[in-house]
């Protein structure tokens, strides 16, 4: 909602993923690695105090606000905090069960995705930017933008199952029923506010590039990452400059380029073979078709990583030695 005072949840569990992108930034125009360090270490030291200072005494989530006094508090116990808390890494692996456990406890939280928090907001002003009524209308529905973290967090516990069977697949049959979808969800998962709204089709595109597909591509890195259910092994994705042909034993990746200037990108891709010798081959139109193919083992997790510029009609492969 970021219309909390003080040191709160929601604006320091977001400023993490932004301070990260903008150190890619200055990597990416000035080669700026100082400046980026700096930016790297301000985000290690909001993830460590948002940990130290907004932790529950529950032990299962983030609070709401913490006060200028350094001692009260307010709590409405807010999935969307919570869940880009878990979905950027603010909240470490030994705390993300408790946090999921919480939200997924709660009476309405995946009517679709996703609820807003376990405890309404009121509808004063402090509390919202819809005012009016005895609560926030706006923390008694879903925002699909919740949705959109809460599959990104569900993805860094490989849960497969919750993205597809909860969060995605109700959204893609009111889509295939319907077309058009309203801007919310109510408590009884009914379509409410705004008619012929983007933002849920826009979320169901996005849970499958970037959670399903996996499919991430930054200023200086590419990351391949599928989360991907047994009867899915394999998937080719193909929109616009974009193509991606996966599947465990052999890929193929060709990105955006830009044609006066070609830039090294470091490429992760996960769910391979584990500990498997790949070859990394780039066709003839790669800035880098006069290097030999080379080889890279891939890691006790399935991952292989690798530079490679992508130009023009570039396409790189990664094939298993062994297939």
């Amino acid at each position: 909602m970021l219309v909390r005072e003080n040191y709160t949840s929601d604006s320091g569990a977001m400023i993490v993923p932004v301070l990260e992108q903008l150190a890619e930034f200055y990597i990416y125009a000035d080669g700026d690695q100082t400046t980026a360090n700096e930016l790297r270490l301000v985000a290690s030291k909001v993830i460590t105090s948002v940990n130290r200072y907004l932790w529950a005494p529950s032990g299962d989530h983030l609070v709401t606000q913490l006060n200028l006094d350094t001692t009260t508090t307010r709590d409405f116990v807010d999935y969307d905090s919570n869940l880009i808390a878990v979905a950027f890494g603010v909240i470490p692996d030994a705390n993300v069960s408790s946090v999921l456990q919480r939200v997924d406890s709660g009476s309405y939280t995946h009517v679709r995705a996703t609820w807003c928090s376990e405890i309404p907001y009121s509808g004063d002003a402090p509390d919202c930017y819809i005012v009016g009524g005895t609560v926030c209308g706006d923390s008694v529905v879903t925002l699909a933008r919740i949705g959109w973290v809460d599959s990104l967090a569900r993805q860094r516990v490989k849960d497969a199952a919750t993205v597809r069977n909860i969060l995605l697949a109700p959204l893609q049959q009111d889509l295939l029923a319907n077309t058009w979808l309203n801007e919310r969800y109510n408590s009884s998962g009914d379509q409410v506010r705004t008619d012929f709204y983007f933002e849920y089709p826009s979320l169901i595109t996005i849970m499958l590039r970037e959670v399903v597909y996996g499919i991430n591509i930054g200023l200086t890195t590419v990351t391949i990452s599928p989360l991907l259910l047994d009867d899915i092994p394999s998937f080719t994705y193909r929109i616009g400059n974009i193509y991606v042909k996966f599947n465990p034993a052999n890929v193929e990746l060709s990105l955006p380029s830009n044609i006066n200037e070609s830039r090294s990108k470091t490429c992760t891709i996960r769910s391979l073979y584990k500990r498997v010798p790949y070859q990394i081959t780039p066709n003839s139109n790669c800035a880098t078709a006069s290097s030999p193919p080379f080889i890279v083992a891939s890691d006790e997790s399935g991952s292989v990583t690798f530079d490679a510029i992508f130009s023009t009609g570039c396409v790189v492969t990664v094939k298993s030695e062994e297939a």
